[in-house]
């Protein structure tokens, strides 16, 4: 039942994300289905008997966790990828990042609240532009953490690399936007 759930949100999603793309109205989509993430947390733990309900709070804490790994893992590799770093960097910048994206779950939730307004309302630039926005945020975030950890000459290929890849992804994005909406994200 909580996979359908699951698919159920994914797909009012997707709707959500064509229709803020083709600039129409797609049946079943609605400013209910923008708040979404909210809804299907209440529609699963509505499922939930007593004691997984109790257990609810710990197996999200648990998810969030391994979330937080796995994403500092991947960065971390990037990172090494594009320079040679020390164990001894390696070792700061995996415990820095990990703390980092612990740190970020409720401000993740208040950015996701917000393009999903944004979403209710079919502006796909004002999406675009929040989604951009989040991300920029997080770089100069990641940026002071890891000015403390890398030389200046890799601090500046972190930032370059990061900024190059905000750029790519929001190009395109931008080639989606229907023209009138188009012009105004630029």
């Amino acid at each position: 039942a909580i996979s359908d759930i699951m698919a159920k949100h994914i797909e009012e999603s997707s709707q959500q994300t064509l229709n803020a793309i083709s600039g129409g109205q797609i049946p079943g989509t609605s400013k209910a289905a923008a708040q979404s993430p909210n809804n299907e947390e209440a529609e699963i733990t509505a499922l939930l008997n007593p004691d997984q309900l109790a257990a609810y709070p710990d197996y999200k804490q648990a998810e969030a966790i391994t979330t937080a790994k796995n994403s500092v893992q991947v960065e971390l590799t990037m990172i090494n990828g594009e320079m040679d770093l020390s164990q001894e960097q390696q070792d700061k910048i995996q415990s820095a990042l990990y703390q980092y994206n612990l740190g970020q779950l409720s401000a993740s939730q208040n950015n996701k609240a917000a393009i999903a307004q944004a979403g209710a309302s079919s502006n796909f630039a004002d999406i675009m532009n929040l989604q951009v926005a989040a991300q920029k945020q997080a770089l100069e975030d990641k940026l002071k953490i890891l000015g403390q950890i890398l030389t200046a000459e890799q601090l500046n290929t972190y930032r370059q690399k990061q900024l190059d890849m905000i750029d790519m992804r929001t190009s395109a994005m931008k080639m989606f936007l229907p023209p009138a909406t188009n012009g105004a994200a630029q």
